[in-house]
This record gives C-alpha cells, structure tokens and sequence, in this order.
C-alpha cells in the first residue's frame, strides 16, 4: 500500500512511519525542512520536501496514496511568517 504521512519526524509520524516501512508499505514522508531529507530516506521512506499550505504540492504529494495520515503542525506565526 502506498502511504503518505505528514508530521514529519516528530514523535507520532516517526513511529509510524517505521511501523509502516516494517510492515511492507510504501511511504512517503512530507517535512518542510530539507535537512530531514537523509534521516526520512534511513527508516526506509520518501522524502517529500514542501509545505502543507502549498496546495500544488499537497496535491502532488495525495494523488497516488492509498492512504493519507495527516498531522497538522500549529501555526504560531503572522501571516507574514508563514509565507517565508
């Protein structure tokens, strides 16, 4: 089963993601930080680098999953910040 997952490396998406790897699934793994890269492709994953609140890549980043976990991260920013 394909899988995308969002949350990145944080304390529930990493979990799972090794969960998911182990059990055979394909997944990939949405981190807006490019220095997540290698520590994403080492539990046996994809890297997808892009933002959530970029709605083309969140496109791209859904179309082929059979499965989608979301965790959405808060927002603490101004408008300004977020579009940085």
């Amino acid at each position: 089963m394909k899988i995308t997952v969002t949350g990145s490396l944080g304390n529930i998406s990493r979990i799972l993601t090794e969960k998911l790897v182990s059990n055979g699934h394909q997944v990939a793994v949405i981190s807006s930080r490019q220095e997540n890269t290698a520590a994403i492709n080492a539990l046996g994953a994809e890297a997808l680098i892009g933002r959530l609140d970029d709605e083309k890549f969140i496109h791209n980043a859904f179309k082929n999953a059979d499965a989608v976990y979301t965790m959405i991260p808060p927002s603490y920013g101004t408008t300004e910040e977020i579009k940085k």
